[in-house]
């Protein structure tokens, strides 16, 4: 929290040790929505697309895969997937309780 323009109080102690020398950023909200948007434009991502959106997520899902794509990644087939569920869920067994415990 910005006290007066030379001080800026924390709201929470910082576990640090005496000496230790830090950075502190201020932003406004204004500079905070700037930088939101340079984001979304290195991103590749039209600003039409608000953050949080179904549309935004939809436009990153194909921004990934298409990376992938372009990396040469080839996902495991079903059946290699479908395995290791099923040997993850078989590590899950539940192990019954003798009445001396």
């Amino acid at each position: 929290m910005l006290v007066d323009p030379r001080t800026v109080q924390l709201t929470e102690e910082v576990d640090l040790p005496e000496g230790t020398q830090v950075e502190v950023i201020l932003a406004n909200g204004s500079d905070i929505q700037q930088a939101s948007t340079a984001n979304t434009e290195s991103e590749g991502l039209p600003e039409e697309f608000p953050v949080g959106s179904l549309a935004r997520v939809e436009a990153i899902l194909r921004h990934i895969h298409a990376e992938l794509d372009k990396a040469g990644f080839v996902p495991p087939p079903r059946e290699e997937v479908d395995e290791r569920i099923r040997a993850e869920r078989m590590s899950w067994t539940v192990r019954e309780m003798s009445p001396e415990e």
